[in-house]
């Protein structure tokens, strides 16, 4: 009833005054009774977190692989977001791209993948893949009316599996049927979705295809023309990719050539480099013209077999885009069939493209507005900069001093180094390499040849630099993807800034002659012990299991049924770690580096709630603490001290912001999601945990639940025939992981086309003792490629043990190649109780030989009776 009571708020267009055009339209909030109550949604569900205002998309650009109206096309979508969209709650946002009406990307569109190059770290904002899992959903949507009966879905709808993270670069291809029909100007949209499908970014203008066009709604989109080039019909030869950075650096020739017509046409043509490429030649650098009598050889472009038709030579361009070269008002006609070219100059950039796609464009007819005007277009690969990429360091502990450190270098190098050049790697002062350094190949990444060797010393001119030097020897350094390590000495000093490692790649090493520009990365905080720190063992143990009364289990071992561990391969697992920090913290991030193989979900899921940490199954409002808690652990703080307001996952690494909050020397326990265990025990078996300018020693692992060892060979490989089944006995060489008691089996699954008997014949001894395992193998009722050896009463298969089995079976009717087998063990002959797992390559199987004989040499007359 209070008069003054009121509320009011003024809604106004975003970047806009009060002075904008219009105010919008004052409202009035008043109060009606003092004793008015607000009442609860009734549907809370309905409802999602959404921003407050549109916010709008920058440096959008779709480009086109496939120019030809109607024709099957893959566009190469790039985009820069302005706010966060989606919730950590909601595990996904959506993308949304709308095509002018008569494109079809179908009712289930296809998201594709682009290449690797697109999403290197090296740019101040790199580019990132569209977080979408292995599962893709992409939906088609009919949002522009077109005559017809049949629907053309103009709308792609993306669904990814997080939210899209704002000031970001994402990437992503999109299968679509280009419309049969042109129209000029029509609108491209990009729009970013919570799940709900509240709009959070939108493209403000036309989303256009050469991103140096200018970003005010001026520039045109990609339209179709009447025919694509073919390959073999535009191509594009740089003579020199290394970067021009400085003013002082040269253009590079570039020739274009061939330039083929598919009908005779007199349009104007442009030619669009990648982005961040310059056309930079005077009048007399553009060359044009074909071999003839009297012209110097200097003015010709190779190959070609025509002149191109000029009224005069093209200016470069003065303003942006730089990148686009005009040639307008042709004398006559291209010719079909002929072979046209340019030779001119053209400035490369410090990297080669990541925002947009590294392609050159050829376009004739396209400032013309009809589809009968606009002849043909064409896209030619560009090649990659060279520039190294994808650099990265790694380490095994950032502990002040430690000791036993090894560092792990990742480069791509672009161009191959011969003998007497090599890479050189610089880096953060205080770092103590061996001086005859061995480099150690990480797993899955091509080894350094052996006659390459590395070399490390301190630049002493240079602030004490350490130096390392990998020469390259006679076998030289390939083009390829390197990481490899070195064991070192971390500086004995903790530091608060985050050093830089730069790679060099020489063609001549002591004359420090480029071949690819240099690369820097960030290195990592050098830290302080931290006070304690545990990757907390959860036994599996049957008498711990839910519902259990037993007395002898402790919370740990109880936890190992109440929080999803699993520690098989290639799933989903649950892990608890515990940690005391020697010193109270203030906000920051706290770092779990898994060893390789192990892959955190992008929106990882953590759980530092006490009262649930060891029991995901306890409700939310139920908030005591386990029995023996508080004797091991520290309660975590309420919120927001110690709250983890972000977990973001890439790859083996789990970033977790976190507020201030937690007190020295107290144990702190949170549960973490794996996203997926490896497929085997990594070879490094070693965990970290990072925080507050703190850090753990290597933490010991867990072996995955996976077969160590496994290798299958045949007796006889030829296929069953007619009534002539082959009979073939299989040697299968088994490593145990878990151990499997009397009781448990092994399961085995041949590949499709295999028959085993449903009494099957099967022997089980130790490879290298000998000893045999008493077994009973177990066939389906009826013949199929399954069975099930049983581990008899006072046996045992025993962990760490490589066993022997040979199992009987009948090979298929049909040629095949090599198939995996599959292989599980379990503890009972319930199927939930699963130990090891793991696939084999088995071998393949070949057509039956008919006739077979050996003739003995005669030793007569030189082997001629």
């Amino acid at each position: 009833s209070d008069a003054t009571n009121v509320w009011t708020f003024e809604a106004h267009q975003k970047g806009s005054t009060p002075t904008y055009d219009k105010r919008a339209q004052l409202f009035t909030l008043t109060q009606p009774s003092t004793t008015a109550a607000l009442a609860p949604v009734a549907n809370p569900s309905d409802f999602s977190a959404n921003v407050a205002v549109l916010g709008k998309l920058s440096e959008e650009v779709i480009i086109p692989t496939n120019f030809a109206a109607g024709a099957w096309n893959e566009l190469q979508i790039f985009f820069k977001t302005e706010q966060e969209c989606g919730t950590a709650e909601d595990g996904a946002a959506q993308v949304w791209v709308e095509a002018p009406a008569g494109f079809d990307f179908t009712n289930y569109c296809a998201l594709l993948t682009l290449d690797d190059n697109y999403f290197v770290p090296e740019p101040a904002i790199p580019t990132r893949r569209l977080p979408v899992g292995a599962n893709i959903e992409c939906r088609g949507a009919a949002t522009a009316a077109l005559g017809g009966t049949n629907t053309v879905y103009n709308s792609a709808r993306v669904t990814t599996t997080s939210r899209i993270l704002g000031g970001q670069f994402y990437a992503f291809s999109l299968q679509v049927q280009n419309a049969a029909g042109y129209e000029h100007n029509a609108k491209w949209t990009i729009t970013t979705y919570t799940k709900s499908s509240s709009p959070c970014d939108r493209s403000f203008y036309n989303v256009r295809m050469n991103p140096k066009d200018p970003e005010d709604g001026s520039s045109l989109p990609w339209a179709v023309y009447q025919r694509g080039m073919p390959a073999t019909s535009f191509g594009v030869t740089l003579a020199d990719l290394r970067p021009a950075v400085l003013e002082t650096d040269l253009a590079t020739d570039i020739t274009i050539f061939p330039i083929i017509v598919q009908r005779d046409t007199k349009k104007n043509f442009r030619i669009v480099a990648p982005g961040g490429y310059k056309w930079e030649f005077t009048a007399e650098q553009f060359k044009y013209r074909s071999r003839q009598v009297g012209l110097a050889e200097s003015e010709v472009v190779e190959g070609t077999d025509a002149d191109l038709p000029l009224t005069t030579i093209p200016s470069r361009p003065i303003v942006e885009p730089f990148n686009e070269l005009i040639v307008a008002y042709l004398s006559s006609d291209l010719i079909a069939g002929s072979q046209y070219g340019i030779k001119t100059k053209i400035r490369v950039p410090r990297n080669t493209p990541t925002a947009s796609s590294n392609v050159f464009i050829l376009e004739f007819g396209f400032d013309e507005t009809t589809l009968t005007d606009r002849s043909e277009a064409g896209v030619a690969d560009a090649p990659p900069v060279q520039a190294l990429i994808n650099g990265e360091v790694t380490y095994r502990t950032s502990v002040a001093g430690a000791a036993d450190n090894e560092l792990c270098f990742r480069i791509q190098t672009i161009t191959p180094i011969v003998r007497g050049g090599g890479l050189v790697i610089e880096g953060p002062t205080g770092f103590i390499f061996e001086r005859d350094c061995v480099t150690l190949t990480s797993p899955g990444f091509m080894a350094l040849p052996t006659d390459s060797y590395c070399r490390y010393e301190v630049d002493e001119t240079a602030q004490d630099t350490p130096v390392v030097t990998i020469t390259a020897g006679v076998s030289g350094i390939g083009a390829d993807m390197y990481k490899f390590c070195l064991a070192v000495q971390n500086p004995s000093t903790v530091s608060d800034v985050v050093g830089t490692w730069t790679f060099h790649s020489y063609e001549v090493i002591s004359e420090k002659t480029y071949l690819d520009y240099s690369t820097e990365v960030p290195g990592f905080l050098v830290k302080t012990p931290m006070h304690a720190y545990q990757l907390v063992e959860q036994r599996r143990r049957e008498a711990c299991g839910v519902g259990s009364v037993s007395t002898n289990c402790s919370l740990e071992d109880f936890s190992y049924w109440l929080t999803g561990r699993n520690d098989r391969p290639g799933i989903r697992n649950q892990l608890i770690f515990s940690f005391a920090l020697t010193e109270d913290s203030v906000d920051g991030e706290l770092v779990v580096t898994a060893p390789t193989g192990f892959e955190f979900d992008y929106e990882c899921e953590v759980v530092t709630d006490s009262s649930r940490v060891f029991d995901a199954t306890k409700s939310t409002e139920d908030r005591t603490l386990p029995a023996g808690y508080t004797q091991s652990y520290e309660p975590w703080p309420d919120p927001p001290f110690g709250e983890i307001t972000r977990c973001t996952g890439e790859g083996n690494v789990a970033r977790m912001a976190i507020n201030q909050g937690l007190t020295a020397e107290k144990n702190y326990v949170f549960r973490l999601a794996i996203l997926r265990n490896p497929n085997e025990t990594p070879q490094w078996n070693k965990w970290l945990i990072e925080f507050a300018g703190e850090a753990s020693e290597p933490i010991d692992g867990f072996p995955v639940w996976a077969f160590f060892y496994g290798k299958i060979t045949a007796s006889d490989t030829s296929t069953s025939s007619g009534g002539f089944p082959t009979r073939n006995l299989v040697t299968i060489n088994l490593g145990i992981t878990n151990t499997v008691p009397a009781g448990g089996l092994i399961n085995i699954l041949a590949p499709a086309g295999f028959l085993i008997d449903s009494e099957c014949d099967a022997t089980v001894v130790e490879r290298d003792a000998g000893t045999p395992i008493e077994v009973l193998c177990q066939g389906a009722a009826r013949p199929s490629n399954e069975c099930q050896l049983l581990v008899l009463s006072g046996q045992e298969l025993t962990s760490n043990v490589i066993y022997q089995i040979t199992l009987m079976v009948t090979n298929p009717s049909s040629v095949s190649p090599v198939k995996y087998w599959t292989l599980q063990s379990f503890d009972t002959e319930a199927i939930t109780s699963t130990l090891d797992y793991a696939q084999f390559p088995g071998f393949g199987v070949n057509l039956l030989t008919t006739t077979f004989s050996m003739l003995s040499a005669s030793s007569q007359n030189g082997l001629t009776d």
